[in-house]
């Protein structure tokens, strides 16, 4: 007779499983953010909240239409390691919001020091 499995034993192993999903997917996160120059554009931002993922994509050299999308999927990523920020702005009289990143503080002191 087989066990049955408590939610938290489901719980545990879809932890596991999807930390091991992430810590195969971060590094593509991190090499196509390094390739992009993100946190260059980003620390460019007129704004001092930061920038939209549509205005990251629009400062980019290689444009095409889903870069916006794929940013959107990408930059939270970045947040939860710390090298970015996360904000919310409103963005009309409607009270429509948007995310807005800006380089965290851990960023901005390694690009000044390896610049």
């Amino acid at each position: 007779m087989m066990s049955s499995t408590t939610k938290e034993e489901y719980d545990d192993a879809f932890t596991k499983a999807a930390s091991f999903a992430f810590a195969q997917v971060f590094p593509a996160i991190l090499n196509a953010a390094i390739d992009m120059n993100l946190s260059e554009i980003i620390s460019k931002a007129e704004s001092s909240l930061g920038m939209s993922a549509s205005e990251i994509a629009s400062k980019l050299l290689k444009q095409h239409s889903e870069m916006g999308s794929r940013l959107k999927r990408m930059l939270p990523s970045l947040v939860a390691r710390s090298l970015l920020t996360c904000s919310i702005r409103t963005i009309n009289e409607d009270d429509d919001t948007e995310r807005v990143y800006a380089v965290s503080y851990y960023t901005k002191e390694n690009q000044t020091k390896y610049s």
